[in-house]
């Protein structure tokens, strides 16, 4: 769940499990309901886009860390393009490398029998078929 809902609304999750988690899924003026085009429950009508809260507050971190980098990079001369500028992983994901790996391994039957199998070549073939069906 979001910790720092917005003051008079639920606070909402950070992940989809499902598009309707988001709200109900809109209409898109100009179709009939038997073609049953919808829009994400966050679309603008008006001037297009989605509605993207940033309740974390991730995109101003983002802009000051990259204007120090650009600043300390200018005052050397180091400068070449910015299109070369890498940005950090925390803006396209909130889960670290580590989490996302924590939750394809979690409640994983081959993992659970690998664990308790003294056979080297049946633990393979368990961590093998584990990987495959990810």
């Amino acid at each position: 769940m979001d910790p720092n809902p917005i003051p008079g609304q639920p606070p909402q999750k950070l992940y989809m499990e499902r598009i309707t988690d988001f709200g109900e899924l809109q209409d898109l003026p100009g179709f009939s309901p038997e073609e049953d085009i919808k829009l994400h429950p966050r679309a603008k009508l008006e001037n297009g886009g989605l509605i993207m809260p940033d309740h974390e507050k991730v995109i101003p971190k983002f802009v000051s860390d990259l204007a120090k980098r650009l600043a300390s990079k200018i005052m050397k001369g180091q400068l070449t393009s910015l299109s070369k500028e890498a940005s950090p992983a925390y803006i396209h994901h909130y889960l670290s490398n580590l989490e996302v790996a924590k939750n394809s391994t979690t409640f994983c039957r081959h993992m659970k029998q690998l664990v308790n199998e003294p056979d080297p070549v049946k633990r393979l073939r368990l961590l093998s078929a584990h990987y495959v069906m990810e």
